[in-house]
């Protein structure tokens, strides 16, 4: 069913584009203009005649006279406006709406409004279109045949009737649902089963290209160690995406130190001896995973490291790895897009490797220089840029588009992403398995705790441990209450030896953090430590104004301590008296996983179908119930997300 294109205008901008979109739009409340037989307190509708009036201050009193209730009602207005006064002018008789009380003797309505639609309940929906327009919308589209078409069952559909129909049936359901949440499951199961419809259509689906696998048995069998189970069932979940006719998405999540790494790597020697694009955030991070290329792969396995003001030489290489600067390269056809800390990535970045590595199998790319874009050309000679191409071009262009699998690596997963999980809105692995057990005490601490928080630090480097202060600004700021990085570095460097600083915009920040790894105590930073160079003496780490980060990134920091198995100290430094909840429940857990969960009961899962925001409320009813996602997957065919 379509909506007339003007109403599918005026819908649009309210969030409106499907009949299911429209039919969840639910009153948030109803006016009953129902004539009051009686006087009740509460509110009621009444016909009045005005017999007096008067001004106190800026207040309007009018007595009136009832005839269904046989006596006198006053009428009060507070702050009276000039038109009210001719609105209740003596000798008027008019229908009435508003809270009713007995008070000083007599029957009284206090601010009430003058209505001309009488014996009816009326739908408040709040929205920006007006109430009856948008009422005309739902009696237009919103009926049994055109939701039973839309793939609702006639019970839901019918459930959905009432609450739009306007009655005393409507009020009382209406008035259950916000009470008790009674038939909260069959809006749940609407939302969903819409939301995945929608995203359904918006899927696009691409060729895959043909890959030999490359049997890497043996090379498991002999790496210095022995992989995880968790690493394994990733391994062989990515080698079956890429016997399949489908180019796939999928994500592999992996607490800090889950081994993450090693999957990578067994998934470029797949594909061999076709090449495989890993881009990671930063050049250490970088640096680290081709150092474990060269350790981990075999010798014919021709693993190159691209860095910025490289001029590479693709021909012959099976693994490249590089940061952003792979954006900017002209990359061979590649089967096979890796993506480490997809969080870092903007969804442009992430889409522009993917079509570059895909030009070579079926398209022909240039980059246009404009950061986040590129245009790309395909069979026929037409351009566009991608960023602007419509879901429908897209879909239409589909059909003999080869593209690149892609998998993306993260560890603590945003709301958004997390929510996708929850939700099976994508291809997902899991590595919850630890190579070695994590010891980390996190406590929040208070200004008062200062003094007991330096003397650890003493401790700490005293048994030649390192010790890093994430701050939350490189300045200070008069919206902040809390030092920048700038000026704590004085206290720190008066107190200690070898303290070293840098931060995101900081040019020498890798030179720094390779220095500090060697031969630091103190590392005074901002959240550029979060992801990246792996500091093996790193014990303890103190992040000021812990309350204004996320727990994904809170997560990640600590994560830099304890990494060989040592004991580690996470300290959340915060001025607040009364910390967040959600600081003490992060100290309570290592679990990043159950920390994702926490974050997204606080944040909300985001935008999923679109991604234009990584936190807020995307759903009104539905809470990520997985018998709920079934059922709705199941009601659509078990299509495969």
């Amino acid at each position: 069913m379509k909506f007339d294109e003007k109403d599918r205008i005026n819908l649009k901008k309210i969030g409106v584009t499907t009949l299911l979109d429209l039919a969840l739009k639910l009153p948030k409340s109803f006016e009953d203009t129902s004539l009051a037989a009686a006087p009740k307190d509460g509110h009621v509708s009444v016909a009045v005649e005005i017999k007096s009036a008067y001004r106190q201050g800026g207040m309007l009193h009018a007595v009136c006279w009832c005839e269904a209730w046989e006596q006198s009602v006053k009428i009060v207005i507070f702050n009276a406006k000039p038109w009210h006064h001719g609105a209740f002018k003596v000798g008027k008789s008019v229908f009435v709406s508003g809270k009713c009380a007995y008070a000083y003797g007599s029957w009284q309505l206090t601010n009430p409004k003058i209505v001309t639609k009488i014996n009816e309940i009326i739908p408040k929906y709040k929205l920006s279109l007006r109430d009856d327009s948008f009422k005309n919308l739902i009696q237009k589209y919103v009926n049994l045949p055109n939701l039973i078409e839309a793939g609702l069952a006639p019970k839901e559909a019918e459930f959905l009737l009432d609450l739009h129909r306007g009655d005393e049936k409507s009020v009382a359901i209406l008035d259950a649902l916000v009470r008790e949440k009674a038939s909260a499951d069959v809006l749940k199961f609407v939302e969903i089963y819409n939301y995945l419809k929608k995203l359904n259509a918006k899927k696009t689906h691409f060729k895959a290209p043909k890959i030999k696998l490359f049997d890497i048995s043996d090379w498991l069998k002999n790496l210095p160690f022995a992989p995880t189970s968790d690493q394994l069932n990733a391994i062989a979940d990515l080698r079956a995406d890429f016997s399949g006719e489908e180019a796939m998405r999928r994500v592999v999540m992996g607490d800090v130190g889950s081994g993450k790494t090693l999957v990578m790597l067994a998934a470029a020697l797949s594909v061999y001896p076709s090449p495989a694009l890993i881009m990671a955030p930063t050049s250490i991070l970088a640096e680290q995973i081709y150092a474990e290329a060269a350790r981990l792969l075999p010798d014919f396995m021709r693993v190159l490291l691209v860095k910025s003001g490289d001029k590479p030489e693709f021909n012959g290489v099976n693994l490249i790895i590089g940061t952003h600067v792979l954006l900017y390269q002209n990359l061979p056809a590649a089967p096979l897009v890796m993506i480490d800390e997809q969080h870092r990535f903007g969804s442009n970045q992430r889409e522009k490797i993917n079509a570059l590595a895909s030009g070579g199998l079926g398209r022909d790319l240039q980059l246009d220089g404009a950061d986040g874009e590129f245009e790309v050309k395909f069979e026929g000679g037409e351009r566009s840029n991608l960023t602007e191409i419509s879901p429908q071009k897209r879909q239409a262009k589909k059909a003999d588009e080869t593209r690149a699998h892609v998998v993306q690596f993260s560890a603590t997963p945003i709301p958004r992403t997390l929510s996708m999980i929850q939700s099976s809105f994508a291809e997902f692995s899991f590595l919850k398995q630890m190579p070695f057990e994590k010891h980390i005490h996190t406590q929040i601490l208070q200004s008062a705790d200062f003094g007991e928080l330096l003397t650890h630090i003493k401790a700490q480097i005293a048994k030649g441990k390192q010790v890093a202060v994430i701050y939350p600004l490189v300045e200070s700021s008069e919206n902040s209450n809390y030092q920048g990085l700038e000026e704590a570095q004085g206290f720190w460097r008066a107190n200690f030896a070898n303290v070293y600083v840098t931060h995101g915009k900081d040019k020498e920040k890798e030179r720094v953090l390779r220095e500090f790894r060697e031969c630091g105590d103190v590392l005074l930073s901002t959240t550029v430590v979060e992801v990246g160079i792996s500091l093996p003496r790193l014990s303890t780490i103190v992040i000021v104004g812990a309350e204004r980060l996320g727990l994904a990134s809170l997560h990640q920091l600590r994560g830099r301590v304890g990494r060989n198995g040592g004991s580690g100290f996470c300290f959340l430094f915060t001025k607040l008296k009364n910390p967040p909840t959600r600081l003490r429940e992060f100290c309570e857990t290592l679990d990043g996983f159950k920390i994702a969960e926490i974050d997204l009961k606080n944040r909300q899962s985001g935008d999923i179908l679109n991604g234009a925001f990584q936190h807020g409320a995307t759903f009104e009813y539905y809470d990520y119930e997985e018998d709920i996602t079934q059922a709705a997957k199941d009601r659509l065919g078990l299509y495969k997300m």
